[in-house]
């Protein structure tokens, strides 16, 4: 397993908790960096940030020109849930495994820009399938 991590601290912890992975230090600005090491993965979990746009560019791109890993990214949604306060009141849950068209039928402004990115050149027909574009 190879770990990105943005500092010698945190990848100090990591070690110490699972010595056998494999760390690799940079950035989400490092795409070429993200890029090479999602060319070399069976399965990408992209937890960092569900909205930097350039870190999914990358991990998409290397999985394109790799192995054609699994990519597990973070979903983000709750930046759609109109309460202001956690806990003062009901949480819309937005499912994108049994619910795929509900999550792409927001209007094309919403924050979902990284979701475009992973979405986009696959076949998802909704009512607004030019979000994906």
């Amino acid at each position: 397993m190879t770990c990105s991590v943005r500092s010698e601290e945190r990848g100090k912890a990591l070690i110490a908790a699972y010595p056998d992975i494999k760390l690799v230090y940079g950035t989400l600005e490092d795409s070429d960096k993200i890029e090479e090491e999602s060319s070399k993965a069976d399965i990408v979990l992209d937890w960092a940030d569900c909205d930097h746009v350039g870190a999914a560019e990358a991990i998409k791109r290397g999985l394109q020109k790799g192995k054609g890993g699994i990519w597990i990214h973070t979903s983000g949604t709750d930046i759609l849930n109109p309460l202001k306060e956690p806990g003062t009141g009901p949480i819309k849950v937005y499912d994108d495994w049994d619910n795929i068209k509900e999550c792409l039928s927001f209007p094309r402004k919403s924050p979902l820009h990284v979701k475009r990115v992973i979405l986009r050149g696959h076949q998802i027909t909704t009512p607004t399938d030019q979000w994906i574009k």
